[in-house]
């Protein structure tokens, strides 16, 4: 095998397979044409019904302009889900806004509108909403409250990308949507992140402050030579996983009925519901009765690790953490139904390198588990 492709998939993270796979493709593409990141974001911004992309090389990076064109002051407030990811909420946690968090359902990971409708006021600037383990969640509403108080939506694409609610795509539901690549199954081995719009003057100061520009009173000033724009290479990869984004989620979403199949008829396995609705996603899930195993969820955790079925990582709410808890300034007990929920459920792996028989192999470790 060629030196440089073993210290390139080492270096990249991913296996050699997908390596050999997109530099093939990578070749193919710039031999017949000039594909650069600018068109890559044009390529982005119209599959997912939007007017602007912009690309960072990393994530954290985009997080970080997404939130600074909010423009977010001491008194203003902003509302967390409690799902909302650790990249973004350490974005908001640079800012001297007022952090707030909106709970969920204890059996819905998504945000319970009526406790989101007390949390707004007149200092409400913006409402951040995650998609969680493969649902999207229902943002007619969500968006509504907000225009009614003068609010902006930030939606949190996660691993939903290429998948679309209602007549919309995932990522053109808010005002602004945060991507972050690494999220999602069917991008394997990209780190960088995308901020989304339709709005022209969030676009213009997202550009602005990925050329190292901050807004000032009396213009943009900009730090001379710095750039965290995407790389070349990284938009070309994209622009392979995306060409294949229909058949990534197919392959994806068969998986996931493999496991909803093996998962039918157990009194301590519940699939989710959202399957049934004909959704896409690119995370899976179940519900588990773990006080009815013996086990507790992390004893069954590492019970799996020991059979080698692989995981999928599954956050803690952001009040659990105490970093966050300080950072933010919010309180443990500030959303009790999210923790309720996150320790009935259990990430199951969902990756494109999976077969079948792996997935069936998974779904009968975790039905022997849960039976005892």
């Amino acid at each position: 095998m060629d030196r440089t492709l073993t210290q390139f998939a080492a270096e990249s993270g991913k296996p050699v397979g997908f390596v050999q796979e997109d530099l093939a493709a990578i070749s193919q593409i710039v031999g017949r044409s000039n594909l650069s990141v600018d068109i890559f974001e044009q390529d982005l911004a119209q599959r997912v019904g939007v007017k602007q992309a912009v690309t960072a090389n990393v994530a954290g990076m985009a997080a970080l302009m997404a939130v600074e064109a909010l423009d977010l002051g001491t008194k203003d407030e902003v509302i967390l889900s409690p799902f909302t990811s650790t990249t973004l909420a350490t974005a908001f946690a640079s800012k001297p806004c007022r952090i707030r968090v909106a709970d969920c359902s204890p059996l819905c990971q998504h945000i319970d509108l009526a406790k989101l409708g007390k949390l707004m006021g007149k200092r409400t600037k913006v409402i951040a909403i995650p998609h969680v383990l493969g649902s999207v969640t229902p943002m007619e509403e969500i968006v509504d409250l907000a225009m009614d108080n003068g609010a902006v939506v930030l939606e949190e694409v996660g691993g939903m990308l290429g998948c679309h609610y209602s007549r919309y795509g995932v990522g053109a539901l808010g005002h602004l949507s945060f991507v972050d690549f690494s999220k999602s199954a069917a991008f394997p081995g990209i780190v960088g992140g995308a901020v989304l719009t339709s709005m022209d003057v969030l676009g213009e100061k997202l550009r602005s402050f990925r050329r190292g520009g901050r807004h000032t009173p009396t213009g943009v000033q900009t730090v001379a030579g710095f750039d965290c724009r995407m790389t070349a290479v990284e938009a070309v990869l994209c622009q392979v996983r995306y060409d294949v984004m229909d058949a990534s989620i197919h392959h994806l979403t068969e998986l996931a009925g493999i496991y909803s199949e093996r998962f039918h008829g157990s009194n301590r396995i519940q699939a989710p519901e959202y399957l049934l609705t004909g959704d896409l996603h690119c995370q899976y899930g179940v519900r588990v009765d773990f006080e009815a195993t013996g086990l507790s969820k992390f004893a069954f955790l590492e019970r799996l690790r020991s059979m080698s079925t692989g995981e999928q990582h599954l956050a803690r709410p952001l009040p659990a953490h105490p970093f966050f808890q300080q950072a933010l300034r919010i309180r443990a007990d500030d959303a009790p139904n999210s923790e309720i929920w996150h320790s009935r459920m259990l990430p199951l792996p969902l990756r494109l390198d999976m077969t079948e028989d792996q997935a069936i192999g998974v779904a009968q470790a975790v039905r022997e588990l849960a039976n005892g």
